[in-house]
């Protein structure tokens, strides 16, 4: 039974009790009043839930960054760009957006021999390319740097490209993640090379106890 439905009732029920038009209206007024508060609120909690569930979830620094690293190119737009490179060099007609289009197809492929050649195109570029669009050699360097596990290299292109557009959010969070995966990976290497002298230390010790 709605609420509506009950406030009605109970004025009828009151008026046939004590059989007073003031009453019948006074109490009117009062199941009048709760109801358009329940249907108020109802609809106010209904709209926060509304909102809760369009709120998402912010991203942290480290998923921007493996979204960018996770955009693969499919082995067909490989194979399409490749060929078209091809053709271009052959007809001498690569000009450098075909060469820039075809290093950042590498950049997202999933090999890593082609990640070694966007490198040298894109390398090739930042020296005989358009200046204008410097930014994006070193952005596109960056990525595959990161890629390659050479976070020296993507930190040195990354605060190049920093010096330009200092603002750039997406520069600012690989080079925050190249520094913790350099800071991690060289962490792992002084573990290890600690594990090795000691491991030595303890054989030298069991060879002079004999």
């Amino acid at each position: 039974m709605s609420l509506f439905l009950f406030s009605f009732l109970t004025i009828i029920a009151a008026a046939a009790e004590y059989n007073d038009i003031l009453i019948f209206f006074f109490f009117f007024l009062i199941s009048d009043a709760i109801y358009s508060f329940s249907t108020f609120f109802i609809s106010k909690k209904s709209e926060l839930k509304f909102f809760q569930k369009k709120k998402t979830k912010t991203k942290t620094m480290e998923e921007r960054v493996e979204a960018m690293l996770d955009s693969n190119v499919t082995n067909s737009e490989l194979k399409l760009h490749t060929e078209k490179f091809n053709q271009a060099m052959r007809d001498g007609k690569c000009d450098v957006d075909t060469k820039f289009q075809y290093a950042v197809t590498l950049s997202r492929s999933r090999i890593s021999a082609d990640h070694h050649r966007a490198i040298t195109l894109l390398e090739d570029l930042c020296v005989s390319g358009d200046p204008e669009a410097f930014r994006d050699y070193l952005f596109y360097l960056i990525i595959v740097n990161i890629k390659l596990h050479d976070y020296v290299r993507a930190l040195e292109c990354a605060k190049k490209f920093l010096e330009i557009e200092p603002s750039n959010r997406q520069v600012q969070d690989l080079k925050t993640y190249a520094e913790k995966k350099r800071f991690n990976t060289g962490m792992k290497g002084l573990a290890i090379v600690g594990g090795v002298a000691l491991a030595a230390g303890a054989l030298v010790m069991a060879f002079k106890n004999k």
